[in-house]
């Protein structure tokens, strides 16, 4: 499949045969492919599993989006470098049309494992983008988005509260725009609050800081955020730690 034009059809490779018996090779024919990133994977329910394989075909091809641009390149420091700047822009905005290839691609290739695509790694270096994923509208499934901690270097309770904080902020313009303002508000309080249930339930120690950026986020009166706010709340902090 080609992961620059995420949703298209996958195509189906025939085995190389020898005297009527398969030798476990298949027919690319790179020369017969349009110019792209070609990922190489099993089908998920394979009897026979390999690791997945990237094979760009050069040439030049139309883009629908900048991710399908970075995901593109050749060159690994040059997609590296390109991946990051999408990612942290995606990150900033949940309406960017690049969310719709990321969805794609998990949709079609996210049953491999994340180490496969370098893209999942990218973002796994990105404490803004995995908030981001973690709590945006939209078709990934909490499923896919909870693997980032248990197949990458990462860490759920690394992403520092500044970066759920403008997640959540982040959260209700997209689904106002979707939604419309009243709706909108709504949808995204459902969201948070099944999101929020979800990573609390495999990550307690995330519970409360996620609940503390929910009502800062919406406005909602926190006795913590009250605390934490106090004049006074430093010098009793110190008392607690050193005096006993």
């Amino acid at each position: 499949t080609r992961l620059d034009a995420a949703g298209e059809e996958p195509i189906y490779l025939l085995p190389i045969m020898s005297e009527g018996v398969a030798t476990g090779s298949w027919a690319f024919n790179p020369d017969e492919r349009e110019p792209g990133a070609w990922l190489i994977f099993p089908e998920e329910r394979s009897s026979l599993p390999f690791r997945p394989t990237l094979w760009t075909v050069s040439g030049d091809a139309p883009y629908r989006s900048r991710l399908a641009e970075a995901i593109d390149k050749a060159d690994p420091e040059e997609r590296t470098c390109l991946l990051d700047e999408v990612i942290s822009s995606m990150a900033q905005d949940y309406l960017a049309p690049e969310w719709n290839d990321l969805e794609r691609l998990v949709s079609q290739v996210g049953h491999l494992p994340l180490q496969a695509l370098d893209l999942w790694r990218r973002l796994a270096h990105s404490v803004s983008a995995m908030a981001a994923i973690a709590l945006r509208f939209g078709g990934i499934q909490p499923d896919f988005i909870h693997r980032f901690g248990s197949e990458l270097p990462f860490m759920w309770e690394l992403v520092p509260y500044q970066a759920w904080r403008e997640a959540m902020g982040l959260l209700l313009p997209q689904c106002a725009h979707l939604f419309g303002e009243d709706a909108g508000k709504l949808v995204a309080v459902t969201q948070l609050n099944s999101r929020i249930e979800r990573l609390s339930g495999r990550y307690p120690a995330i519970t409360n800081l996620l609940h503390v950026a929910k009502a800062d986020a919406l406005g909602e009166a926190q006795p913590e955020i009250a605390m934490f706010r106090h004049p006074q709340s430093v010098a009793i902090f110190n008392a607690m730690l050193f005096d006993g």
